[in-house]
């Protein structure tokens, strides 16, 4: 024990205190701490939000005491989905390819970047099974990517657009608060067929980006626009 210190070495519990938020919707017995401190530090912010803070209370309560498989790997951004190689243990949470579920942080994550994945993860619970989920995957990269801007306003992050054309749908779906507020509701002077045309007009720009592979965002269109969202109205129904 260090003169002065607070808290005496190796105090495996304080660690754990420090880190609760992390560890009480993830596992991962091979991440290191510093890994474990921004994934913390990032929940904290995350939750520092009433939307935020309920998608994490709401996807705590579908994982009904189990956790999801959290990865660190020096890729970007943030991953939700199966994992390679993730440690086996009987307990993981499986995809219907049999694979473990979970996040992958990228090197530079943002808090709002983990909230995407949260987004997805909470929706994979939502759907009727991971066949549904796979083919409607656009429908929820919409909202989650709508999502993530509601957050970003909400703790006055700078909102910045690619300016290559390419992206053009990102700018598309941050034009959706012309239709829907940030609660997922129609604005009252919005009919759903104009909304529909608006997420027509995002699918259209989705498809000619980089990022757009048929194979891994289908879009279920027997669900109507409006219902893209219910999962941003279910996290803020005690939000306003």
């Amino acid at each position: 024990h260090h003169e002065g210190s607070e808290t005496p070495d190796n105090n495996k519990e304080y660690d754990e205190a420090k880190i609760k938020l992390a560890r009480d919707l993830f596992h991962n017995s091979e991440l290191p701490d510093s890994v474990w401190q921004k994934l913390d530090d990032s929940l904290k912010k995350i939750q520092s939000t009433c939307l935020g803070k309920e998608l994490c209370r709401i996807l705590s309560d579908s994982l009904k005491g189990q956790t999801l498989y959290i990865k660190y790997r020096n890729i970007k951004n943030c991953l939700f989905g199966p994992i390679d190689n993730a440690a086996y243990d009987e307990h993981e949470i499986k995809f219907s390819t049999g694979k473990v579920l979970g996040i992958t942080l990228g090197e530079n994550y943002e808090s709002n970047n983990l909230l995407h994945e949260l987004m997805h993860a909470y929706r994979f619970y939502t759907e009727e099974n991971s066949n549904a989920y796979n083919s409607s995957n656009l429908n929820g990269e919409i909202e989650a990517q709508y999502t993530q801007l509601v957050y970003k306003n909400a703790i006055k992050a700078n909102i910045t657009f690619p300016v290559d054309p390419q992206y053009a749908y990102r700018i598309e779906i941050a034009y959706l608060y012309m239709f829907i507020d940030e609660y997922g509701k129609l604005n009252n002077d919005v009919s759903e067929i104009e909304l529909e045309n608006h997420v027509t007009n995002i699918i259209k720009e989705y498809k000619s980006s980089p990022t757009y592979s048929k194979e891994k965002y289908k879009y279920d269109s027997n669900r109507t626009a409006l219902s893209n969202f219910k999962n941003l109205r279910t996290i803020t129904k005690n939000c306003q």
